[in-house]
């Protein structure tokens, strides 16, 4: 499920997902699911997934694989 969530509040609990060879942050996960934001795009994406993101940093490009649990 992709929702649009302009102006979507704070969440406490938000963990950010970093590059694991440069630390740049890819995404962050919270109670919502995993946020992807990029500029003027944003994705939440929710369920049980793993999800494979590629550095955007032109000199790193390394491959990140994330596992996001099912919401309890």
């Amino acid at each position: 499920m992709l929702r649009c969530m302009p102006n979507a509040p704070p969440v406490s609990n938000v963990v950010p997902v970093r590059c694991a060879s440069c630390g740049a942050l890819l995404a962050t996960t919270e109670s919502e699911g995993l946020r992807i934001q990029r500029g003027h795009f944003e994705a939440v994406i929710d369920g049980a997934f793993r999800a494979s993101l590629v550095c955007y940093r032109p000199k790193c490009r390394r491959i990140n694989v994330v596992t996001v649990p099912a919401r309890s």
